[in-house]
């Protein structure tokens, strides 16, 4: 519904959106770009609109062939206070139960180091976010002892269970429409209780 990506064209459109969100669904970002994006993203969600996808891109570089050590924890940590600035502004509105975070990657990195840093692997993590969430661990973690030939971790979940999941249980979209497949979903969500269930399931 909604892209969010720091482009200037869209400032009018997210304008007009705005109007009439109060201010005191604001509250202090994180200290990066992302923040300030996720303060953004809850701000629409507390509007009139509430758009069912809003989508975050272009935050930071994960992308860590040098000194990978020292920039992935400083990013985990920004990344920790973006989100906690954002489910505070969004459970001051009453809104944090409309709300479902899901990071994604089109690729993960590889198990050896090349000096400072690691390359393009194949499986990676999906992280979970919101009231719905069934919290915990979803899947085996993969085996340093298990390598594909080219040396990156080999995935033991399908991703496309996993947007199966949130299609079916958070969006109310079919999914197999939407990915041409039928992929059994993972219990990575509650739909059944109605304390979390989502506002876009009927």
């Amino acid at each position: 519904d909604v892209a969010i990506a720091g482009s200037a064209g869209a400032a009018d459109t997210l304008q007009s959106i705005l109007e009439g969100v109060g201010a005191q669904t604001d509250r202090a970002p994180g200290p990066t770009g992302l923040g300030e994006y996720l303060q953004l993203a809850a701000r629409l969600i507390t509007s009139s609109e509430q758009p069912r996808v809003i989508y975050v891109h272009g935050w930071g570089d994960f992308d860590t062939h040098q000194g990978q050590l020292n920039r992935q924890g400083a990013m985990m940590e920004q990344l920790d206070a973006a989100i906690g600035s954002f489910w505070e502004t969004l459970e001051i509105a009453e809104a944090a139960d409309r709300a479902l975070i899901m990071t994604t990657s089109e690729f993960g990195r590889r198990a050896a180091s090349n000096g400072s840093g690691t390359d393009h692997g194949t499986a990676s993590c999906a992280l979970l976010l919101g009231p719905a969430v069934v919290g915990g661990r979803h899947g085996e973690p993969p085996s340093l002892s298990r390598l594909d030939t080219r040396g990156t971790l080999v995935h033991t979940v399908d991703y496309r269970s996993i947007y199966t999941s949130v299609l079916d249980d958070w969006l109310g979209a079919d999914a197999t429409e939407v990915l041409g497949a039928s992929v059994e979903r993972i219990g990575l969500l509650r739909p059944e209780d109605p304390k979390v269930a989502s506002p876009f399931v009927h």
